[in-house]
């Protein structure tokens, strides 16, 4: 059993260097008894450079290629190089805590869970992303990020496990027989974004799930948004709703996110269970929320305590934790 971590870069990627040392920590620290390669994919900008590695580690393998293959190829071609059990797919601009993979294989013993992703933070700290929403207009919007309401207030409905609609391909861990099963990325995307999104709606539609798993975060230190950037977004957003065009029909308005964002959240739970509980209650609903973790359990405490100590206990069990107050 291994695991493949791939990295594409395109130009000088000033972040590799951090996002490396990161990933060698988190290899070298203990917590990961399996064995990790990683393989860069390098590709030059529209000035011929391209990122710089030094200090190359023995389980380290860079690859320059002289054109742009976009995200999608770049990953696909590296993907193919090895044969270990699972890949990690890794932007440059990652951050990675230590500890961060052995909760995402976990995951992944559930045989219907196809990606395994962490929650996403700011370099300041707060979520950039715990998992994403798709709407009928085919974009997104990041779930307890800077744009859904509520804001950092939202960080107790969205810090726990479960499935969701998809998450960013920032950092992905998936087995490589799941990869291949659905054919990769697409490269219909070229150069980039929402292949990503498009190999989620392909897993799901194979009948798999990605699973957000928050007990490890990593910090995404991603650039903002220039023009170029929405340009080709733009471009990418129009290919996903010309593909995607029957299953976005199915998808909720924007508008739902901004009137009830637990709904927007949950669009494509089975059922949703509300339970009002004590905390002696709690271990008991958060074991049935562990042994069906495609539906929605939430318990409101009735007890006049401090939550936090079981969100941390049990929010890997895919119990979400709110008080009586902020169920109101």
């Amino acid at each position: 059993m291994g695991l493949q971590a791939i990295t594409v870069t395109f130009g000088a990627s000033p972040t590799l260097g951090r996002m490396r040392s990161s990933l060698a920590r988190s290899v070298l620290d203990g917590s990961t008894l399996i064995a990790v390669s990683s393989v860069i994919m390098t590709q030059p900008d529209s000035s011929g450079a391209f990122a710089h590695v030094d200090g190359q580690a023995t389980w380290e393998r860079v690859i320059p290629v002289e054109e742009n293959l976009g995200f999608a190829g770049a990953n696909n071609i590296a993907s193919g190089d090895f044969s270990s059990e699972f890949i990690a797919f890794l932007n440059p601009d990652l951050e990675l805590a230590e500890g961060w993979l052995p909760p995402l294989l976990a995951a992944l013993d559930d045989p219907e869970v196809a990606i395994a992703a962490p929650v996403l933070l700011h370099p300041q700290g707060h979520i950039d992303e715990a998992g994403q929403a798709v709407f009928s207009d085919g974009g997104s919007l990041a779930i307890g990020g800077s744009q859904w309401p509520g804001g950092c207030d939202s960080y107790p409905t969205v810090m726990f496990d479960r499935d969701v609609d998809y998450a960013s391909a920032a950092c992905w861990v998936m087995r490589r027989s799941v990869f291949n099963e659905l054919g990769g990325f697409s490269t219909n995307y070229w150069p980039a974004y929402f292949e990503d999104n498009d190999l989620a709606q392909r897993a799901r539609q194979a009948g798999y799930v990605t699973r957000l798993v928050t007990s490890r975060p990593v910090i995404h230190h991603h650039e903002g948004a220039s023009g170029e950037r929405v340009a080709i977004a733009e471009r990418s957003r129009a290919t996903f709703e010309r593909n995607w065009a029957t299953l976005l029909a199915t998808k909720p308005d924007r508008s739902l996110v901004e009137t009830d964002p637990r709904s927007g959240r949950d669009w494509d739970c089975n059922e949703t269970n509300v339970v009002t509980v004590t905390a002696d209650e709690v271990p008991a609903l958060a074991a049935r929320a562990a042994s069906d973790p495609r539906n929605r359990y939430t318990a409101v405490l009735t007890d006049a305590m401090n939550p936090w100590p079981l969100r941390q206990r049990y929010r890997s069990s895919g119990l979400e934790i709110l008080t009586e107050h902020r169920q109101s």
